[in-house]
C-alpha cells in the first residue's frame, strides 16, 4: 500500500508531469498480486486536495484490490489447463461459438 497526502511536496512525485497536469494533491494505491505473487498492478485513488485517506477508505481499496486479485486468479483457472498452463476449451469457445455464428 502506497499512501501520499501531498503529492506535490513529496520528493519522488512532485516533479512528475502527471502530478501537475491532472492536479493531484493526494494518492492511495493498492498492489493487485495475483496467487502466484506475480504482481498484476494496482486499484489507485486520487484527490485533487492535498488529504489524510482514512483508514476506513485505505480498507476498502485493499478489499477492492483483492477481490479484483480473486477475479482475475479465477478468470486464468477458468481458461488454463491445469496441468499444461495452455488455454484450453472456454478459451476458445467464444470464437468457435461466433465463427459458427457467421457461417449459419
Amino acid at each position: 500500500m502506497l499512501v501520499i497526502e501531498e503529492s506535490k511536496k513529496y520528493k519522488v512525485t512532485c516533479n512528475l508531469e502527471i502530478t501537475n497536469k491532472f492536479n493531484i494533491g493526494s494518492y492511495v494505491g493498492a498492489p493487485i498480486v495475483l496467487k502466484n505473487g506475480r504482481l498484476f498492478g494496482t486499484l489507485c485513488a486520487l484527490r485533487r486536495a492535498d488529504s489524510e485517506f482514512l483508514q476506513a477508505e485505505i480498507n476498502t481499496l485493499t478489499n477492492l484490490a483483492n477481490l479484483l486479485s480473486t477475479v482475475l486468479d479465477l478468470e486464468y483457472q477458468n481458461i488454463h489447463d491445469p496441468l499444461t498452463h495452455l488455454y484450453n476449451a472456454n478459451f476458445f469457445r467464444p470464437f468457435f461459438e461466433k465463427r459458427n455464428h457467421w457461417t449459419n
